[in-house]
Formats: structure tokens, C-alpha cells, sequence
């Protein structure tokens, strides 16, 4: 049974375990949004998906569709993680060759 939350602070946690930010998150699943006035939300797989409001919350109905697919979609995010965190040290040794060459 796996989870997705996304946190108030946009952070998106799937299985209590991998979190990953809400910008990563979208570049996997650009048409992600919480539903209006919504600030998190919790599914737990055949159990629960309970939505959170500043005042409220309320319960939804299960399976929650998408939110099963983001959970499956778990190792394609662990990759595009690391994929974006190569491009990034790529990126930084570029730059400092470059600073490097015109000392």
C-alpha cells in the first residue's frame, strides 16, 4: 500500500519515505495542481485521501486514480532526480573550467 502527500510547504512525499520538489514533481506531471483553496493533501492507498483547507478537512472518495500514478510513477521521479542533479553538477565543472581558463 503506498501514499502520496503533498505537503503546505510543496513538498511532495510519496511512500513516507522520497520527497521531491514540487517543481521536479511537475516536470514529470506538469497538470498537477491541488484542487482550489486546498493547501495539502494525503492518500493513502485503499484507505484514505484527505484533502486540507486553512479550516477544514474533508475526505474523498478511493482509489484516488491519479494519485496511483503518481505513486507508480515513483522510480521515473527517483531517475529524473538524479538526472537533474548530473545536469546540475555538469553544469557547475563547466562553469569553473571556464573561470579556470581565463585565470
Amino acid at each position: 500500500m503506498g501514499s502520496f502527500m503533498h505537503t503546505p510547504d510543496g513538498v511532495i512525499v510519496i511512500n513516507d519515505e522520497y520527497r521531491f520538489s514540487i517543481d521536479l514533481f511537475k516536470k514529470l506531471e506538469p497538470d498537477y495542481i491541488l484542487p482550489k483553496n486546498v493547501i495539502s493533501r494525503k492518500y493513502i492507498q485503499e484507505k484514505s485521501d484527505i484533502l486540507t483547507t486553512n479550516y477544514l478537512q474533508r475526505q474523498e472518495n478511493i482509489p484516488w486514480q491519479e494519485g496511483d500514478r503518481y505513486i507508480s510513477r515513483l522510480s521515473e521521479l527517483l531517475y529524473l532526480e538524479q538526472h537533474e542533479r548530473i545536469k546540475e553538477e555538469e553544469r557547475r565543472e563547466y562553469v569553473n573550467r571556464i573561470k579556470n581558463a581565463k585565470k
